[in-house]
């Protein structure tokens, strides 16, 4: 693999990478790596005509047939919310429709996540400019009255649980909270957290798929990656928290 991960010997660095992507990239000015670095920060070429123009090297079909009038990709060429596949009508989902969320019984406070605003996924997430904005570590958002019935005060270490399994994250209280939920951002990376046991720890719905997600080439319903594919159902778990008393470290 060695020839074809280094374009046979071509990279030789992270610099050579970055190098390559920048000669290959339409969106950015024709300059080396180095001048890049001295400047730091550089206007990037006609971004609009790049990522939307006629001859973008990029998919933009939603602005297409929005600001062009080009017609939707779908079974009827319009936006469309009525799926009659047979999956779809089995399941009572030919249209967009409610389901409860699942919850897990004996454990009353429902998880919601949502993406991080200090970094991209798991990016620069333990950047320590980044991390002096916030806690300092992981953080779960709790109710200030869940807190105090469990004798948690906002910057104490809470224990999260479940029948599947806990983890160790600091409580940040918050009146903005509604009763019965905690929120977490998504993208802490599990080297951040006691014992490396993150998050993923009390999800309970991560093997359970939806049926109509396996419904493929049924007009513009096709298994494409970011497109339409299987994926795990959200916010379908709840939990509990307690102080946590355990050693720190």
């Amino acid at each position: 693999y060695y020839d074809q991960l280094t374009m046979d010997g071509q990279i030789k660095s992270t610099v050579d990478i970055a190098q390559w992507l920048m000669d290959n990239n339409p969106g950015v000015p024709d300059m080396s790596f180095a001048e890049l670095a001295d400047r730091g920060i550089v206007r990037c070429n006609d971004s609009d005509g790049i990522i939307f123009g006629p001859n973008s090297p990029y998919d933009a079909r939603l602005i297409q047939s929005l600001r062009d009038k080009q017609p939707y990709q779908t079974l009827t060429a319009r936006q469309q919310f009525y799926i009659d596949h047979e999956w779809f009508m089995e399941e009572g989902e030919a249209l967009p429709t409610y389901r409860e969320p699942l919850s897990i019984k004996d454990y009353p406070l429902r998880l919601l996540m949502g993406h991080v605003r200090h970094g991209i996924h798991s990016m620069w997430r333990d950047d320590s400019l980044m991390i002096s904005l916030q806690r300092g570590e992981p953080d779960i958002y709790v109710n200030t009255d869940d807190a105090a019935g469990r004798d948690v005060r906002d910057g104490d270490l809470i224990r999260v649980f479940n029948s599947f399994s806990s983890f160790i994250v600091m409580a940040h209280v918050s009146s903005s909270i509604k009763p019965g939920m905690t929120y977490m951002y998504h993208g802490w990376d599990p080297m951040m957290f006691r014992g490396r046991q993150n998050f993923g720890a009390v999800i309970s719905t991560g093997g359970l798929i939806k049926p109509t997600s396996l419904v493929s080439g049924y007009g513009h319903i096709v298994h494409r990656p970011f497109h339409y594919e299987p994926n795990a159902t959200f916010s379908d778990l709840t939990c509990d928290f307690e102080k946590y008393n355990g050693a720190i470290a």
